[in-house]
């Protein structure tokens, strides 16, 4: 970004310019501090480089090296956005939904001595309950595919899964199947 006086900002300048005095009032977590340390050593020499020739010209060319750190706006957000538009050939052409399980945080100790069965109960439970809906209100089998987290965006524990489910089903009739979207 530019300002009034032409001088251009990043955030990893930002952060150089304002880590110290902000870490004299604010703690970061581990994972926060690493992500700020990549970003503010991303394309310097901190993180070393590669020398590459054209393979046309023959001129050498000199990069730095990138962070690949996913919250970094160098390169993460231009990694994610690659990745993003390459899975759009897997899309049908219908409507998505996402919807979110979730247990109450009462159960954490629970889940820290059990965590394989409670994993497993919450996601066989969720399908099964998904799976039940679509029979029920589409009359055929919906899709979906499902993440676990085991913890929330302030890295706090907090078990859940993300489903992302078809707008729709496929209903079995005597001629085949048929898509159903929803009414």
């Amino acid at each position: 970004m530019n300002n009034s006086q032409g001088l251009e900002y990043d955030v990893a300048e930002i952060f150089r310019r304002n880590i110290s005095e902000y870490k004299r009032t604010h703690r970061l977590s581990y994972e926060q501090s690493k992500a700020v340390s990549a970003i503010m050593d991303c394309r310097t020499p901190a993180l070393g480089g590669v020398l590459k020739a054209c393979a046309d010209c023959k001129r050498w060319e000199f990069h730095y090296k990138a962070c690949k750190n996913r919250h970094c706006p160098k390169c993460g957000a231009f990694e994610k956005a690659q990745w993003l538009e390459a899975q759009k050939v897997w899309l049908l052409p219908i409507h998505y939904y996402q919807v979110v399980f979730t247990i109450d945080h009462v159960f954490n100790l629970l889940v820290s001595f059990n965590t394989e069965l409670i994993y497993n109960l919450l996601i066989d439970v969720a399908a099964q309950l998904l799976k039940e809906f679509g029979q029920k209100y589409l009359g055929g089998e919906i899709g979906f595919t499902m993440v676990l987290h085991t913890w929330g965006q302030t890295m706090q524990e907090h078990l859940h899964l993300h489903f992302i489910i078809t707008g729709g089903a496929l209903v079995s009739s005597p001629t085949g199947y048929r898509w159903q979207a929803p009414l």
